[in-house]
C-alpha cells in the first residue's frame, strides 16, 4: 500500500463538522482510556473496544443530554479512535509503554477516519479536489499529487499547526525507501531551537495569567494571541521532530 498525504483547503462549513468530528473522537479516546484504568485497578480487566463503544451508544449518547452531541458523528470515525485508544492500553499493560498516553487538543493528534470505501458511493479524485461523501467536494493544495486511477483503500482526516492534512492510502505498492540527500542537522542549531522554545512557552504562560486577570474585568475575553501562540510553539516541536 502507498499512502498520499497534501494539505487541503476547507470551507468554513467543512472546518466546523471536521473540528466537531475530531472533538468527539478525542473525548471517546481519553475517556475509554480512564474508564478502562478504573475497571483494570479494581477487576485486573478491561473492556474491549467494541463493547465499549456499544455501552456508549445504548447507555449514554441515547440516554443522556449530556452525550447527545456525538450522535451527530459517524459511527466508523468514532470507533476507529477507540480501537486505538484500546491498542494503547493493550501496550501499556503488556509494559511497552510507561504510562498512557491521552490525546490533547493542541497537539492535533487525533486522525479522523472517513467514511469506509464503497463501490456505491466511490471517492472522486480530480487534479485540483477530491469528493467525500460526508464532506462533498474539497480542494487540494498540490494539484495532481494524487493519482486519479488507482483503488482506494482508507481516507484519513488530521489537523496539524493549525492546518488539515488529507491522507489517502492505495493498494499500489509502495517504492523502497531511499537514503536522505538533506543536509545534516547540528547540534548549535538544535539548542537554537530548544531556547527559542523555551521563549515561546515562557510567554505562552505570561498570555495565559494576563487572560485570567482580564477575565475578572471582561466576562468575555479572547483567545486569539494565545491560538497564534500555541502554533508557534507547534511549529517549533515540528521541527524538532523532525531531526
Amino acid at each position: 500500500m502507498k499512502a498520499y498525504k497534501t494539505e487541503i483547503c476547507l470551507n468554513e462549513k467543512q472546518t466546523k463538522e471536521i473540528e466537531k468530528a475530531m472533538n468527539a473522537c478525542r473525548f471517546l479516546y481519553n475517556f475509554y482510556l480512564e474508564s478502562c484504568n478504573k475497571i483494570f485497578s479494581q477487576y485486573n480487566k478491561y473492556i474491549s473496544a467494541d463493547d465499549f463503544y456499544n455501552l456508549i451508544r445504548t447507555e449514554y449518547i441515547n440516554n443522556n443530554e449530556n452525550f447527545a452531541w456525538l450522535d451527530d458523528i459517524k459511527d466508523f470515525s468514532l470507533l476507529y479512535n477507540i480501537k486505538k485508544a484500546e491498542n494503547e492500553l493493550k501496550k501499556f499493560y503488556s509494559g511497552e509503554r510507561e504510562m498512557l498516553s491521552f490525546k490533547k487538543k493542541v497537539n492535533g493528534s487525533i486522525k479522523l477516519y472517513l467514511d469506509p470505501i464503497d463501490d456505491k458511493i466511490p471517492v472522486i479524485i480530480q487534479r485540483h479536489r477530491i469528493k467525500l461523501s460526508s464532506l462533498d467536494w474539497i480542494r487540494l493544495k498540490e494539484y495532481g499529487y494524487i493519482p486519479e486511477n488507482k483503488k482506494i483503500i482508507n481516507v484519513f482526516i488530521s489537523k496539524k499547526i493549525g492546518k488539515y492534512f488529507i491522507t489517502v492510502v492505495t493498494d499500489e505498492e509502495a517504492p523502497e525507501s531511499q537514503q536522505s540527500a538533506d543536509t545534516p542537522i547540528t547540534d548549535e542549531k538544535v539548542d537554537r531551537l530548544l531556547k527559542k522554545l523555551k521563549r515561546e512557552q515562557r510567554s505562552l504562560s505570561r498570555k495565559y495569567k494576563a487572560l485570567s486577570q482580564r477575565s475578572e474585568v471582561d466576562k468575555r475575553p479572547t483567545r486569539k494571541n494565545i491560538n497564534k501562540q500555541i502554533i508557534r510553539i507547534q511549529k517549533i516541536k515540528n521541527k524538532l521532530g523532525l531531526i
